[in-house]
This record gives structure tokens, sequence and C-alpha cells, in this order.
């Protein structure tokens, strides 16, 4: 190939744009492929309802308490995003990218003579493994616009700078981000104190740095000059945010030890923040090296997590070849990004440091690595340019650990993936045993076995399912239903721990609020692959299968809240079809959710009808007190064989299920009408499962 038209290849790969596609690649790489199977999370749920229920007026309330004026972009997004998952997923993707070229920006804005460093902080930023969040959109979209201002702003400072003859209009512009990124939320407040580091970086690099005489004096002062409105900026949201809007959510834990005991205090400060800085820099990046383990991890797992580490890789390392990095001398002004990644790095985890939040790399607490992207970024790059290696032994390293790293954020979004198949199982078979339920009702349950949710997240769909026009709801600011973990919810709720009926039940939601009575409180558990069960407190009492803290809670627990049809004149209660996937194929659990509402109603016929169905297919019960009200129903409607072949098949999956059998078979003596055959298979099953007489 002719060395001219080598040089227009080159010249072609270092074109921003094809940098821009390339680093669009590693996002798709590492996020993209499960966008079309997740879901919402965590608190993505409150606050899409809430969009969705009770419009601009529910979010503004949801948000008056904390963080006000972050809210008015939810107030914005939701209206042209609307309430499925799938646009806000790709809106998240799209941010992430974003983030990463606004950064990208801001490098070549502050070094403009090293792209390739440019290159390979933004390739590292946009898979930062301390962050595994991704996934939950609809929160973490909102997060990165800010993150995007911040980063925006930034670089709107360094153009007035470099421009003077623009000044006023990239500097008005910087305000506004400015002022929208500390007005908005705590996370990337005090990282604004960094941006006089960053003009004074520039300003060595301008016309005013060839001056020999006084210039460190005069670059100070023109310093400080550009930095003064930004500090007015800042100490006035500063004092709005404590002064007017106050700290509700968390608390400046650190001012009262500091009044305490300061040296022990500062000494605590001091360790702590070295401990978090490795986490989020050492620690994260050693999180992407760490393979996944699992039985969930099936080998079409393994090859898909390949493709997407491999091809993120590949592409890294395709957009770095196209110049090499710095190599000898060259290296000489890489303090440069290390003092100012190791500055942001010490500034970034003050907001939580100060509230005494912890910083883990697990969900949820490594949202609060988002900070340190800045600094983490700029000093692995630095770090990884600094390395004696041959000429393109630094980029190998780069695609390497974005390889990585987006290897790992492929695997969180399989396991997102995982979670959202669950929730939407739950709520399915909920449907199917409870179709409508009377408002006011508290539901308790298990801990469920999903990462990312907690029973505060999870009320929300809850009242969408069952009240799915939400208009009442609207009007009055309330929620009709709420869903507790009782094993969490114990201490903060006496009712539950002193087992007290007709006592208020009052939870608020901050845009609504729910009240209920400990009298009307219906007991779930589930444990996939098992169906979802209504307790029974007669037959869970002895059953060692059902976990202790939901036994325990059983005095609580009532059917008469659950209604067997839709209430007259109500919307019926459905899974809202742009966010849920609607299971109706007939299943094992169809059939027994099916079977146990008509058991609580006392339609025996259709409990055998279910029940020839159900133990005729190829699907099984995963759990043997799923055929209970099978048995219950043979013997109502007089198959008295039928029903103690069920409930050996029952009894023979564990001895623990034996004094559930008893007393299954000692209500059926009590409400079936007395004959000899039914005193027969009496006889014969309480024989059977060794039933005290």
């Amino acid at each position: 190939m002719p060395s001219s038209l080598l040089r227009r290849v080159f010249a072609l790969r270092s074109h921003p744009a094809v940098f821009a596609a390339a680093l669009l690649g590693v996002c798709a790489a590492a996020y993209a492929f499960w966008i079309p199977q997740l879901g919402f999370y965590w608190d993505d749920f409150p606050m899409n309802w809430i969009a969705a229920t009770m419009g601009g007026e529910g979010l503004g309330r949801y948000f008056s308490t904390n963080r006000p004026f972050w809210g008015l972009f939810y107030r914005l997004t939701t209206p042209l995003l609307g309430s499925a998952p799938l646009p806000w997923h790709v809106f998240a993707l799209l941010l992430r990218w974003g983030s990463g070229m606004a950064f990208w920006w801001l490098v070549r804005l502050t070094w403009p003579r090293q792209r390739v460093f440019a290159d390979w902080a933004a390739l590292l930023w946009v898979v930062y493994p301390g962050f595994s969040q991704q996934a939950i959109a609809f929160l973490y979209s909102h997060f990165f616009i800010i993150l995007n201002l911040y980063l925006l702003s930034l670089c709107f400072t360094l153009l007035a700078v470099r421009h003077p003859r623009y000044f006023w209009p990239f500097s008005l512009a910087a305000w506004a981000a400015s002022a929208a990124n500390l007005l908005s939320m705590e996370y990337f407040f005090l990282l604004d104190l960094l941006r006089p580091v960053w003009v004074w970086l520039v300003l060595g690099d301008s016309p005013v740095g060839r001056r020999a005489d006084g210039f460190e004096k005069h670059r100070l002062l023109k310093t400080a000059q550009i930095w003064l409105p930004y500090l007015v900026i800042f100490f006035g949201a500063m004092a709005w945010r404590s002064l007017g809007v106050g700290f509700q959510t968390y608390q400046p834990a650190l001012i009262d030890r500091l009044r305490a005991d300061p040296l022990s205090a500062l000494l605590n400060l001091a360790g702590r923040a070295l401990a978090d800085i490795w986490l989020a820099t050492a620690g994260a990046w050693a999180r992407a090296f760490t393979l996944p383990a699992g039985a969930e991890f099936s080998g079409r797992f393994w090859l898909l997590y390949g493709l997407a580490a491999v091809g993120a890789g590949l592409l890294a390392l395709v957009s770095l070849l196209t110049a090499q990095g710095p190599a000898g001398r060259a290296r000489a002004w890489l303090w440069q990004p290390l003092a100012v990644g190791a500055l942001a790095l010490m500034v970034a985890g003050g907001p939580f440091w100060l509230t005494d939040l912890k910083i883990y790399l697990s969900f949820s607490h490594d949202r609060f690595t988002l900070p340190f992207m800045i600094g983490a970024s700029l000093v692995s790059a630095a770090l990884l340019a600094a390395l004696p290696l041959p000429r393109w032994g630094p980029a190998v390293m780069v695609a390497l650990a974005v390889g990585a790293a987006a290897g790992m954020q492929f695997q969180q979004g399989y396991l997102y993936r995982h979670d959202w198949n669950l929730v939407n199982t739950f709520f399915q078979q909920m449907l199917w045993r409870i179709p409508d339920l009377q408002p006011g009702t508290a539901l308790l349950t298990n801990e469920l076995p999903m990462t990312h949710y907690t029973d505060n997240s999870l009320s929300a769909p809850l009242n969408w399912v069952y009240d799915p026009d939400g208009g009442p709801q609207r009007a009055a600011q309330r929620m009709d239903y709420i869903l507790y973990y009782p094993s969490l919810r114990a201490e903060t709720e006496s009712w539950i721990a002193r087992l007290q009926k007709d006592r208020p039940i009052r939870r608020d939601y901050l845009a609504a609020q729910f009240e209920g009575n400990s009298s009307q409180v219906v007991i779930l558990y589930f444990q996939p692959p098992a169906c979802l069960r209504v307790l029974d407190p007669d037959l869970d009492a002895v059953n060692w299968m059902t976990p202790e803290e939901l036994r325990a809670v059983l005095p609580l627990a009532t059917t008469q809240s659950i209604l067997p049809a839709a209430r007259p004149g109500q919307p019926a209660p459905r899974l809202p079809e742009q966010i849920f996937n609607d299971e109706s194929a007939p299943n094992w659990c169809y059939y027994f959710e099916k079977a146990d509402l008509a058991r609580q109603v006392g339609d025996w016929e259709t409990v055998t009808r279910l029940g020839d169905l159900a133990l005729a297919g190829s699907d099984y019960p995963n759990d043997p007190a799923e055929r209970l009200p099978f048995v219950e129903g043979y013997a109502h409607t007089g198959n008295w064989q039928r029903a103690l072949e069920v409930s050996r098949a029952s009894g023979a999956v564990s001895p623990v299920m034996k004094p559930v059998l008893c007393r299954l078979w000692e209500r059926i003596g009590r409400s079936t009408p007395v004959s000899p055959e039914q005193q027969a298979a009496l006889a014969l099953a309480r024989a059977e499962n060794e039933c005290a007489h």
C-alpha cells in the first residue's frame, strides 16, 4: 500500500468522529446486549410509578424534601421517554457514552498535545468497573445528566480561557452548567473546587505562559479572577442546600464527631479516605479482572461474555493504534494528570465521608464511586502511560483493561436480567393467585431472592398492578397497598414485632401516603423455582420449610383481603403491558395459584379440574406444599384414593411434611361429610404420616 494512502488511512482513523464511534462501540459491547431484556430496578420503580400515576405534581412532592432542583430534570424527561424500560436503557447508554466524550473533551482541552492520552482516559472512563449499576437506567440516567453538566461546565470554562474573544458566552454556559450541578445533588458538589486547578493548567499553556517576568504571580491572579464567579455560585448553592433544603435524608455526622473529639475524628477520616480511594481505584480494577463464578452462569453466558470482553478490547486497541503513547522525556508531563487525578480522588468522597455513608464495591453502595471516576480514570491512564513498555505496549494494556471491565459490566447486565425475570414471575404469579386486593392491604413476604430490589421499591409496582389507572391516587395523594419484609421492618413497625392486630399502618412514600390496618395483612412466600404461596396460618405454622420470620408473623395472616375477581366498577388489576412480560401460557405454577384461589373460596370442582391438568402435565412442583390444595380438593369431591396418592407424593419429598399433612387431614376430617370412605382415608393418612390421635 503506498505511503500516501497509509497516511490518509491513519489520518481518517485518528479523526475525532471515528474515536467517538469506537467509544460508542465499547459502550455497546459492555451494556447494550441485555438492554431488550432489562426492566426497572430499585428506585426506578417508585419514581416511574409516581411519574406515570401522579405526574409532575407527584414528582415535585417526591423530591420536595431532598434534591428539589434535580427533580425538575425528571419532570422534563419522563413525559418524553414514558414508562417503558427500553427507551430508558437506551437513554442511559447514550448518556454514559456522552459522559465519556465530555471527559475526553476535557482532557483534550487541558492537554491538547496529548491526544492519545485523552483517548486512553475516555476508554477507561466509559467502562469504569467501580460503578456497576448502569442497568438501573431510570435513576442513573439522571445522575449522568448531572455528571455531564459538570464536565461540560469545566469544558466551557477552559474554552473561555483558551478563546478570550468568546470569554463571555463560554463563561455564561459554564456558570449555568455549574449551578445546575451544584443545585441538583451532592455527589459531584466538591469536585467543583477543582476548577481552579484545570484553569491554572490551561493558563500555563496559553500565550500568557510565554511571559518570563512575574508569570506565576500573574497566572495565579488570573486563575483567581476566573474562579471567583464560580466560587460565588458554589457558596450560594451550599447555603441553599444546607439552610434552605436541609439534610432530611443524610445527616452530616462528621461534624458532630469533630466537635466531640477532633483528633480522633480526623485520624479516622484520613484512614477511611485512604481506604476508599484505594477501593475506588485498585479495588475497582481488580474487580474487573475477577471472573464471575456461580451456577447461574451457563456455557452460553461464557460465550457471550468472551465476545463482549474481546470485542470491547479490540475496539479499544484499534482506536488507539493511531499514535504511540508518550515515551522517554515525553513522559515528564504525566505528573499533571497524576496530580489532578490524586486531587480529584481526595475530594470525591467528601459528601460520603461527611454523612458517614460507606463505600463498597457491591450493590447498592458502589454508586458512591461515581465521583471517583475522574480521579480514577486520570490516574489509571497516567500510570499506564508511564509504564516502560515497547512502543504499543501501553495501548495494549489499556485495551486489556477496557476488555476486562467491559466483560464485568456485561456480567452485571446478565445479573440484572436474572432479577428482572424473577420480578416478572413474582407479579405474574401474584396476579394469578390474587386477582384483586382490598385497598389498605399490607403484604408481608420473605426477603425476595433479588439483589436489586427492596420491599420499598416493590411497593410501587404492587400499586401499579392493583390500581393500574391510578386516578384516585393522583387526587388523594395516597397509595392503597404496601409490601414489607418483616425481617427488616419489625424494629420500625411495632405491630409486626408485637403481632398486634387492629393497629393503624402508615407509610410515607413522599409523593403519597399508605394508610392501612394490621388486621388486613396477607403473608406471601416466594422462593423460586417454587411457586409463590399465600401462607396458610393453620398449615404453615408447622411447616418447617417456611422461613422462621414468616412463621413468626402468621398470627397476623388473613385471606379476607384477597378478592376472587375484580371489584365492580373498578379497572381490573393487570400487569402494565409497557413494563412486564405477560406469561400467559399455563404451567405448574399457574395451575397451583388458580387451584389455591379456588380452595380459598371452596370451589372444589375447580380445584380438582386444575389438579387433573397439573398432575397430568410434564411440569412439576418444586415445593411439596404446592400439592396440598389438590389433596384437599380431591378429598372434598370424594376422590379419596386420588387424595391419598397426592398426599403421599407430598410426604415423600421430606419427613418435615408429615406434621403439615397431619393438620391438613385433620382439617379435611372436620370439613367433609362423615362416610366409611372418609373414615378409611383419614385412618390411612394418619397412619402414613404418624399423626397423633
